[in-house]
């Protein structure tokens, strides 16, 4: 088990959709923060099949994942928060004639998305808010083909490609049947604009993705600085005295 930057990636042995039952059930009994207006990706039509090919992700339907604001949607199923989903969060894939739903053979995936060999090395989701809003990056499950597949590194970018997240060194995803990665972060990775990037290098690899897991936040503003507050305070309290000279 690795840590960093408040994420954990764990190998699980559950189906990954148990697994997500379990976290939101352990988030209602600990009271922990969990998404309201959220999607989750599970690579399924509306009929509970697999996507066959990567015409379905983003051409036959539309984009899977863009601008979800109910299920079934465009041919397309999701699960969805309890206060909605993420009609404010648009999304794109850069590698489609290398990426493919696929149903089973992905560690204990069901209906990932996989990214095969033979075409770039970089498989990336991009999720973009409208303005006013952020993106949010909650949890996503990872796989090999048919057994452990070596990354060079995986990445969550924001939208000037600096990091967000990212592995220190290369990592194996496992794959044998019965297990996946779960990455999951404690403090979701936030910013109007997130890429999920996996790049394989130079490596023969089959990756599934599955469950990514993702909210919509309104923009806070930001908060005066403790010094803009002091010096507020120096200004009225000047003023006060001149009130009080007069």
């Amino acid at each position: 088990m690795c840590y960093m930057d408040g994420a954990t990636i764990q190998p699980a042995k559950l189906g990954c959709r148990w697994c997500v039952l379990i976290l939101t059930l352990l988030a209602l009994v600990l009271g922990w923060p969990r998404p309201g207006s959220a999607t989750t990706l599970i690579f399924d039509d509306e009929n509970g099949n697999y996507l066959s090919q990567f015409q379905d992700f983003d051409g036959q339907f539309g984009i899977y994942g863009n601008r979800v604001a109910a299920t079934p949607q465009d041919g397309y199923a999701y699960l969805i928060g309890t206060e909605g989903a993420t009609p404010n969060v648009s999304a794109a894939y850069t590698t489609g004639n290398v990426t493919s739903g696929w149903e089973t053979g992905i560690g204990d995936l069901l209906h990932a998305a996989i990214h095969f060999t033979g075409g770039p090395p970089l498989f990336e989701l991009t999720l973009t808010a409208d303005p006013g809003f952020v993106v949010q990056l909650h949890s996503l499950d990872l796989a090999g083909y048919h057994g452990d597949r070596e990354i060079e590194e995986f990445q969550v970018l924001d939208g000037n490609d600096a990091p967000l997240f990212a592995t220190t060194s290369p990592v194996t995803i496992p794959g044998d049947p019965g297990e996946h990665m779960s990455l999951i972060f404690g403090t979701p990775l936030s910013a109007a604009v997130l890429k999920i990037r996996i790049d394989e290098g130079g490596n023969a690899t089959n990756i599934g993705i599955d469950n990514v897991l993702f909210s919509q936040e309104i923009e806070s503003s930001p908060e005066p600085s403790t010094g803009m507050l002091a010096v507020a305070g120096l200004v009225g309290a000047a003023v006060l005295a001149l009130r009080r000279r007069k």
